[in-house]
């Protein structure tokens, strides 16, 4: 009898890790590049030799005229490029998915904000214009600043910009509009959004034919440098708390609204005075997923999730709605004031023998090195995932990374 087979389109990043998982359920894979001109950073993950087959398809017809009548159980993207080609192809192949007719909305940042409001879920204000002329002319009538200049369709902390002024928001208008953003895909539009102050949340959570399953619930911190965001760190929370229980009800009303009926989703929300907020969800897995680290602290991770809910979906079905903690988790993101190189000495020996460290994801922590200054999560150095006892022993060993790196001996110039 031969092995079912799961398609997989755009399998880089944490979608790299699919292909082996799903082979330990007795699947086979076959990978689907959507040709969207995926970052090479990103492609360096790619390990064709996991698939049955391995082709780009821009269109679902390519990919159905490649593939021929053979056999297809599941469909699922890999990254965030993937997901409107994964619908396509889950409904051409009538497997259980999303469906087409709100592809965009799981894309398209403003498309999502819009379908909220059409249900009565709260969402940003916003305005999205192919000239700086509209966005300038919303800003300065809402008169409620800083707002906040972002690509439409992109990923992490790429191109988002929080603008002070008119001048700032042309600037940023200007800065985008036309460029390639890092899924490959041009700016042809730029959305300008409402700031939304408060605390920062990330949701990651899988589902089966519409019942979700809270895999995951951090809290986020990021800071700014000037207009750019830049990713501080992560808390893994107890499922259930009273700010817990608002964010997961409200992440459920959005993952209803936007179609989101199976499979993985990453919400990102903002509790704000007016309640949780969106910022965006994303119909994939969350991205730089340390494996072993997510097992140790709830027993799964979101590749796990994802495998179970097409090749054992009543795995899924049987938990209960939220994980359980079982150890204190957290994420650093390492920051770099300088381009240069990861030096070699009694700084990097500390970093890398810290018993709380459970790896770094994103980059290597290889002396010489090279690395960027940090304008996003893309130029970070990489994600520290520490794991231990309790909470206060995650939030001790955060300070020791942030003053290992405030020391100057981490992160040095190219002479």
């Amino acid at each position: 009898m031969s092995r079912p087979i799961a398609l997989i389109v755009d399998p880089v990043g944490s979608g790299a890790h699919l292909a082996p998982l799903f082979a330990q359920e007795g699947w086979d894979a076959i990978s689907v590049m959507s040709g969207h001109g995926i970052n090479p950073t990103m492609m360096a993950s790619h390990r064709p030799e996991r698939y049955l087959d391995d082709f780009v398809a821009e269109q679902p017809a390519e990919a159905l005229e490649r593939l021929g009548g053979r056999r297809v159980d599941a469909v699922l993207p890999g990254t965030e490029t993937g997901v409107e080609l994964a619908d396509a192809l889950a409904e051409a192949y009538a497997v259980t998915g999303n469906g087409r007719s709100l592809s965009a909305c799981r894309r398209d940042k403003a498309a999502m904000a819009d379908r909220l409001r059409v249900l009565g879920v709260p969402a940003a204000d916003h305005a999205v214009a192919d000239s700086a002329g509209p966005l300038v002319e919303w800003a300065t009538r809402r008169n409620t600043w800083p707002v906040v200049v972002k690509p439409l369709r992109s990923a992490g902390s790429d191109g988002v910009a929080i603008c002070s002024t008119p001048a700032e928001v042309s600037g940023a208008f200007d800065e985008l509009i036309g460029s390639t953003n890092k899924l490959g895909l041009t700016n042809t539009a730029v959305l300008c959004q409402e700031f939304l102050a408060g605390q920062q949340y990330l949701v990651n959570s899988v589902s089966v034919d519409g019942r979700h399953y809270i895999g995951e619930i951090w809290q986020f911190d990021s800071t700014y440098d000037g207009p750019h965001q830049l990713y501080d760190r992560q808390k893994l929370l107890s499922p259930y708390g009273p700010v817990q229980d608002q964010i997961v009800e409200y992440t459920l009303r959005v993952l209803n609204a936007l179609g989101i009926r199976h499979g993985p989703a990453h919400t990102e929300v903002m509790f704000t005075d007016r309640g949780p907020l969106l910022i965006e969800t994303a119909a994939r897995m969350t991205g730089l997923i340390h494996q072993e680290a997510l097992i140790a602290a709830v027993g799964h991770n979101h590749i796990t999730l994802t495998v179970d809910c097409y090749t054992a979906p009543e795995r899924i079905l049987a938990r209960p709605p939220r994980y359980r903690l079982r150890k204190s988790a957290g994420i650093v993101a390492l920051r770099s004031a300088v381009d240069g190189e990861l030096l070699d000495g009694p700084a990097l020996d500390r970093l890398r023998s810290m018993p709380e460290l459970a790896g770094v994801m994103g980059g290597t922590l290889d002396p010489g090195r090279p690395i960027s200054r940090t304008r996003d999560l893309f130029t970070s150095p990489g994600l520290a995932y520490l794991v231990a006892d309790t909470a206060e022993e995650v939030d001790r060993a955060a300070e020791t990374i942030r003053g290992i790196e405030a020391s100057g001996e981490l992160y040095g110039s190219v002479s």
